[in-house]
């Protein structure tokens, strides 16, 4: 006689539950992907490659023994390049060129900081730790002369020629007073020619390291 409490075979997946199994593979993937792609963490990315630059362009000065300019452009992508310095106003259109080390453009979506943004750093602000820039283009050494305020230069000793920072967000494209993302700063110490980054919070309203 059968017995038809025990069943002779294994029981697999229901259709109901492999579409159920299919769709949260699906959402953990979408979740995967818009991590990697929202737009603070590419301007957490922007932000650190750029201080991984500034170290290098202080290593190449001291290998080299002379002095490396850091120049930040603006335009269609901002930006900026490693180049010998030859006490121009800044690195040659032209690089990668004979004194070229290094040229970098910055996502689309990324930019220096370049307005008073909703909930973000006051651009008036005066001297104070959390004024964003001088001028207009989020790039910050006052020290430097009118006209080549957009670079400063590391020395062979390792130290900077001058102070500074650089602030970079990722403003809306139609109005770059409201933010995708808030600003982090990249900051230069002149006398030590450290470099660090900090990261805008809308609590306290101020800077914070990273």
């Amino acid at each position: 006689m059968l017995d038809h409490t025990k069943s002779n075979y294994s029981k697999g997946f229901s259709l109901i539950e492999l579409i159920v199994v299919m769709v949260i593979i699906g959402i953990l993937a979408t979740q995967v992907v818009f991590s990697f792609t929202r737009p603070l963490r590419k301007v957490k990315s922007t932000a650190l490659q750029l201080r991984s630059d500034i170290n290098l362009a202080r290593a190449e000065a001291a290998n080299r023994a002379q002095a490396v300019t850091i120049d930040f452009f603006m335009g269609t992508e901002d930006g900026y390049r490693l180049c010998i310095d030859t006490g121009a106003a800044g690195c040659a259109d032209d690089c990668p060129g004979p004194g070229c080390i290094k040229e970098v453009s910055f996502r689309r979506e990324v930019q220096f900081y370049d307005a008073n943004a909703t909930n973000g750093p006051d651009r008036d602000a005066g001297v104070g730790t959390n004024r964003p820039a001088v001028g207009s283009d989020g790039v910050d050494f006052p020290l430097a002369l009118p006209g080549v305020d957009n670079k400063f230069l590391m020395q062979p000793n390792g130290t900077a020629s001058e102070k500074g920072a650089i602030f970079i967000y990722a403003p809306e494209a139609a109005d770059h007073t409201v933010m995708l993302a808030v600003p982090l700063r990249v900051g230069v110490e002149d006398t030590s020619g450290r470099v660090w980054v900090e990261i805008w919070d809308r609590g306290t309203s101020s800077f914070g390291r990273k």
